[in-house]
């Protein structure tokens, strides 16, 4: 997608911001050109950037730089943010040791951007185009239970509770369950559009699996 039609993608506030990130649109061509040494997997403080600025280190990917944005803001660390890194940066492109990674500097920011990207459509093509979840198999080898246990290991027990739970939190109560094949492109998009961490889950049940004490 040219950088033209993606400016058009974003309105008011944040499109001013965009257009004054321009120059980082190719974040490893900005590294090279200022000929100064960062440390890798830290953040960059310029105060007079327009854009916050973290340091690609080895093993890096946009989820994980997605978390530790939210670490860097003092927020519930979450992959959630991955399209905001994707857009920003020009992805998809393989990331080295080094190069600069840029996001918006507050979480309000990085809420709008999300929100936008997802309203106009970008994220769902951005995955459908780039294979973002390895969908693109001739035979389906997966379950939503299988799915689970790959994404969570062995931190969560997968069993039907908490497959329930995930799918609830999804806004797919009902319709899948922990032996359900994934044999669609828009089913494997709706299970992981968005990954809640354990925590988050936690969160959700306490709000709302509340029984009534006497």
């Amino acid at each position: 997608m040219k950088k033209e039609t993606k400016m058009r993608l974003i309105s008011g506030a944040l499109v001013v911001t965009m257009a004054t990130s321009m120059a980082f649109l190719n974040p490893q061509k900005a590294y090279a050109a200022t000929g100064t040494v960062y440390t890798e997997g830290k953040f960059v403080e310029e105060t007079e950037s327009k854009y916050g600025q973290y340091v690609v280190k080895k093993g890096d990917n946009a989820s994980l730089i997605s978390q530790k944005i939210c670490r860097h803001f003092n927020v519930e660390m979450t992959t959630k943010y991955w399209p905001v890194i994707a857009f920003l940066n020009d992805f998809p492109r393989i990331i080295q040791p080094g190069d600069i990674i840029i996001f918006p500097n507050s979480m309000e920011e990085m809420d709008n951007l999300l929100a936008k990207l997802k309203e106009t459509g970008w994220t769902a093509r951005y995955i459908q185009k780039n294979d973002v979840y390895g969908k693109r198999k001739k035979e389906v080898t997966h379950t939503v239970g299988e799915l689970l246990a790959e994404i969570y290991g062995q931190d969560a027990c997968i069993d039907p509770d908490f497959v329930s739970l995930y799918l609830e939190a999804q806004g797919l109560k009902n319709k899948y369950n922990i032996d359900s094949p994934i044999d669609t492109t828009d089913m494997l998009f709706n299970l992981t559009e968005w990954i809640p961490t354990l925590q988050e889950l936690e969160e959700y049940q306490n709000e709302n699996h509340r029984t009534n004490r006497r």
